[in-house]
């Protein structure tokens, strides 16, 4: 980048556009290649006097504190959401603790069906046959990966209240 766009913030089209130039003369210019037209020096000089003088000018300041509240705003969308969403994990972990305490409760109960004489073989294995595919759809995994997307969002709540607290 050359000291110009650093010192101005402007493209090498804006400031030959600026400078009323064609974009080559600007560059030859920056590379040192060849001089400006008397009336772009003037320009060039005005301007980068003006931008040393008003490096914090209230129209910087004001575009930085509308950016701030921006942000701030977009943050506290983001952890309302993120609220949200941890709510709603919070409750499928719930359900689905609740739901293996039943069918590990069945489980018990189907043991002692088999332990009686005139158990009904059929009906044992069709409520031994729903606990299992239950169990497959409640699983410690599925419990486990909806513990760690808990974490990860008060995780990134944690990140962002930070964030909002500098």
């Amino acid at each position: 980048m050359n000291a110009f766009k650093e010192i101005t913030g402007l493209t090498h089209d804006e400031m030959a556009l600026f400078l009323e130039i064609h974009r080559s003369q600007w560059s030859m210019f920056v590379s040192g290649k060849r001089s400006l037209p008397i009336e772009a020096t003037v320009k060039l000089n005005e301007l980068l006097h003006y931008v040393k003088k008003n490096k914090t000018a209230k129209t910087s300041r004001t575009f930085l504190e509308n950016e701030s509240k921006t942000v701030q705003k977009k943050w506290q969308k983001k952890l309302t959401d993120l609220a949200i969403m941890h709510h709603q994990v919070n409750k499928k972990i719930e359900e689905i603790q609740k739901t293996r305490e039943h069918l590990l409760a069945g489980i018990t109960a189907l043991d002692f069906f088999k332990t009686k004489k005139d158990n009904n073989s059929l009906q044992t294995r069709i409520i031994e046959n729903r606990i299992k595919k239950s169990l497959e759809l409640n699983s410690l995994q599925k419990l486990a990966a909806c513990e760690l997307k808990k974490q990860q969002i008060e995780n990134e709540m944690f990140f962002i209240k930070q964030k909002m607290n500098v």
